[in-house]
């Protein structure tokens, strides 16, 4: 069975392919093949209303900012180049952050500039058998938030229906309040993840003497799998949130820096929480081959035992089995019954011997 972490890397080394050999900036999708239309949806609210907009007009629906209210724009799907393009060209965004955008197997990471803040993260999401990761792009710029997400997902659900409902703070505070919602949204997802590993973990404990080998194999490489995705996420975020909180932007005010601190803290808590479950699972990994190894033991011991009582027993059988023409007890009249005699009283005399020993 090929090592895990050796395919994914040679599955990431085919899909850096695509840009091999382009120059920096290049607009290229490296993901999954997608083939369902890109929605804008637009969310305009201050205080006083909410309008939620999804719009087909892409260039007109960017250049009709409003000033008088806090834009959120949600693009969901990443894989038509042409309108990541459009967002590049009205916005003046960065031509790096939309190549960051694009490749959707980019590592965590914030970035700045004198008219937005770029922070590109995984959103974890938890099925029946696995952790699934989605990379999110958010740019906070003055007056708007925009989200690129590599398909509609639902966790931001929550946030929307908070501003259209003008449920919580959002509604009266500005942009930067916002772009830590999101954050906070998608970081919250990561306690789920930790609460499945940690079930996962659980049921590897319960099963650590399992006789079902493919059963115990089959979640190990499972759960080292959901690590691998889990620790991608967390540990370049954490870099990413501690220059988030060190720097010091217009964009953010600076009564908003506590709550990201606060991000900052929720995500120190997962790599505590990730590190012990590493530890654990490379322990029971280490207990279950002491056990295969003991058990294996054992059957070597019996079959160890069963030989030290056949050798003996074979030497009198082929001792008697040589074709010699005279052979003195070959005339005895009760020769076979001594022979057999003897084979008892040897393999009942090492049996109590081993027994006695402790051997088995």
């Amino acid at each position: 069975m090929m090592n895990l972490s050796k395919s994914l890397r040679i599955l990431h080394i085919r899909k850096a392919k695509k840009k091999a050999g382009l120059p920096p900036g290049s607009l290229v999708h490296i993901g999954k093949e997608r083939r369902d239309n890109v929605s804008v949806h637009v969310i305009r609210y201050n205080d006083q209303e909410s309008k939620n907009i999804e719009t087909e007009n892409i260039p007109e629906a960017i250049r009709s900012i409003d000033n008088n209210c806090i834009n959120w724009y949600m693009i969901d799907g990443v894989h038509d180049i042409s309108i990541i393009k459009h967002f590049g060209d009205i916005l003046e965004l960065e031509p790096m952050w939309l190549e960051d955008i694009l490749n959707t197997d980019h590592r965590p990471k914030v970035e700045f500039n004198n008219k937005n803040i770029f922070i590109t993260l995984k959103l974890l999401s938890v099925t029946r058998k696995e952790i699934e990761s989605e990379q999110v792009s958010l740019i906070l710029g003055d007056g708007y938030v925009l989200s690129f997400t590599e398909k509609k997902i639902s966790e931001f659900n929550y946030v929307r229906d908070k501003i259209i409902n003008n449920r919580g703070q959002i509604r009266q505070r500005k942009a930067d309040y916002l772009f830590y919602v999101l954050i906070d949204a998608i970081v919250d997802h990561y306690f789920f993840a930790d609460e499945f590993i940690s079930d996962k973990i659980e049921t590897l404990e319960e099963n650590i003497y399992s006789d079902d080998q493919d059963f115990y194999m089959n979640l190990i490489q499972s759960l080292k799998k959901d690590m691998i995705i889990t620790r991608k996420a967390i540990y370049p975020l954490r870099d990413a949130l501690d220059k988030l909180v060190n720097e010091d932007s217009f964009l953010i005010h600076k009564d908003n820096y506590k709550y990201i601190s606060d991000i900052d803290d929720h995500i120190l808590h997962l790599a505590e929480s990730f590190d012990s479950n590493r530890e654990v699972v490379a322990d029971l990994e280490n207990l279950h081959q002491s056990f295969i190894s003991n058990k294996l033991n054992e059957v070597m011991k019996i079959l160890t035992v069963m030989s030290s009582i056949f050798i003996p027993l074979t030497f009198i059988t082929s001792l008697y089995g040589m074709n010699f023409k005279f052979m003195p007890e070959l005339g005895w009249s009760y020769g076979y019954l001594m022979v057999w005699g003897y084979i008892v009283l040897i393999s009942g005399s090492l049996l109590w011997y081993f027994k006695r020993q402790k051997w088995f």
